[in-house]
């Protein structure tokens, strides 16, 4: 048996399909999840057959990512899609993220489990059978970002009459810097990195020993109440997050072209990612059956490590006019 040491070494190689390394076989994956969502319409809406947009965030990311709570929402998507261009948006945490439902982190957590869990809560916009939301809608647009993206793109591939259209940020098929990916991640057990957010030890429980052992120092490098903080997700092995702030920077951030607060936010609120989700990374299709119009963003050369690498090597979804 292959060590995980020596196949997480495999997985940042360049040049190959590390899904195609380690696949084993196939198996049915059936049962009821729950989603937690975030409807949002505008402020004064007046229209009788608006659009809504579907959002799929990426890897260690929930839907807050759609709708940053900074500076007054001065970085919300979603407030400039519905206030400002009076679309509907539906932002929800993927499977295994936040609050949706949590599975076994290797056979069950995949792409391909959430690539249907999204096709179902698109089919239910267009009946009309969302929860909470009186409107059956006729046009119906799929955005993503990064490991988003990939699963947008697989959804309209599987079922290209879903959608009316996709925005793919962050996405490439030029999967030669996956590599980069992993290895810039750095990845850790989710519930070492951060065990007040991800083990089964409280805030409160925290709080008490610290309460009764701790010295006025740590008050001092600490000011904060740790009782208030949410409940743990409790996740066991193979659900993983970025090692750090540094992490998320080198993949995310460019240098001096963002706020220093983006990344202090990101670095607390991050979520994992299933060794699932990482085994199918390399499920994407090559060849797509969707015929309807595609808009894909990257940061460019020499900004988008990810999709673009080090700028030395010239991709037509890096270069701009």
């Amino acid at each position: 048996m292959q060590s995980r040491e020596y196949k997480g070494k495999k997985f940042a190689k360049k040049g190959q399909n590390f899904t195609d390394v380690v696949l084993e076989g196939y198996k049915t994956t059936s049962g009821i999840y729950n989603i937690n969502t975030q409807f949002c319409t505008p402020s004064e809406d007046n229209s009788t057959n608006p659009t809504v947009q579907v959002l799929t965030h990426g890897i260690g990311f929930d839907k807050a990512y759609w709708d940053l709570p900074l500076n007054d929402f001065n970085y919300s998507y979603v407030q400039v899609a519905t206030d400002v261009f009076k679309y509907h948006t539906l932002s929800f945490d993927r499977l295994g993220v936040g609050k949706s439902s949590h599975g076994d982190p290797v056979n069950e957590i995949q792409s391909f489990l959430e690539v249907e869990a999204t096709a179902k809560l698109t089919q239910m916009l267009r009946a009309g059978t969302f929860p909470g939301v009186n409107h059956t809608y006729n046009t119906v647009v799929h955005v993503g970002h990064s490991f988003g993206s990939a699963q947008t793109y697989s959804l309209v591939n599987k079922y290209p009459s879903i959608s009316d259209g996709v925005v793919l940020t962050g996405f490439s098929m030029n999967s030669s810097f996956i590599g980069l990916f992993a290895a810039g991640n750095n990845l850790q057990q989710a519930y070492l990195n951060q065990p007040l957010r991800f083990s089964n030890i409280n805030g409160s429980q925290a709080q008490n020993l610290i309460d009764t052992y701790a010295t006025n120092l740590f008050d001092y490098l600490a000011p904060f109440d740790l009782g208030s903080l949410p409940e743990p997700q409790n996740t066991p092995n193979g659900y993983l997050v970025p090692a750090n702030a540094a992490a998320n920077k080198y993949l995310f951030l460019k240098p001096q072209y963002y706020d220093p607060a983006i990344l202090t936010l990101a670095e607390q609120t991050k979520q994992p990612v299933t060794i699932g989700e990482l085994l199918t990374l390399g499920s994407v299709p090559m060849m797509n059956n969707f015929a309807g119009p595609v808009l894909v963003i990257n940061g460019g050369t020499k900004s988008d490590t990810v999709d673009c690498g080090d700028g030395i090597e010239k991709f037509p979804e890096c270069e701009r006019d």
